[in-house]
């Protein structure tokens, strides 16, 4: 989106009463809420498809299980990324059909998110998980989390 389209796509979405998204650029919101079709990466499933609401995403059941992932999983993919950062990404709960775990209601992330986390984590240049938890303590504290 442009700066100068930026104006137009206001005012559309006030014209509709359609609310602020602070984290979703405004053309994403609009996609999420006037198509219905699977928003995979080229995936044509027009199908009834899962709406992941806070992450404005709309998934066909196969690309919901390859694009979302539960917190254990990221835990272990994703070794170098703290959970307690983790924890402060967009989520959604999704529930797998046949559900693939025994609890109800878990926190489902982007694997995009989680990626792009642990690329910002690693390009810090800290050595180790320890010199990371020292360098973010003062958002604990504050209550940040």
């Amino acid at each position: 989106m442009t700066e100068t389209s930026k104006p137009c796509w206001r005012a559309a979405f006030d014209l509709i009463g359609m609310p602020d998204w602070a984290t979703v650029a405004v053309p994403a919101a609009a996609s999420f809420f006037h198509e219905s079709g699977c928003q995979g990466e080229s995936c044509e499933n027009q199908a009834p498809v899962f709406m992941a609401f806070y992450l404005c995403r709309l998934y066909c059941p196969s690309c919901a299980q390859k694009n979302l992932m539960v917190m254990d999983e990221a835990r272990k993919q994703f070794l170098l990324t703290p959970f307690y950062m983790i924890e402060h990404l967009p989520w959604t709960y999704y529930n797998v059909d046949p559900p693939t775990s025994t609890t109800e209601k878990e926190r489902y992330y982007l694997k995009s998110d989680l990626e792009r986390l642990q690329r910002r984590v690693t390009s810090t240049g800290l050595k180790s998980m320890t010199e990371l938890r020292r360098e973010t303590a003062v958002f604990e504290s504050r209550g940040e989390r």
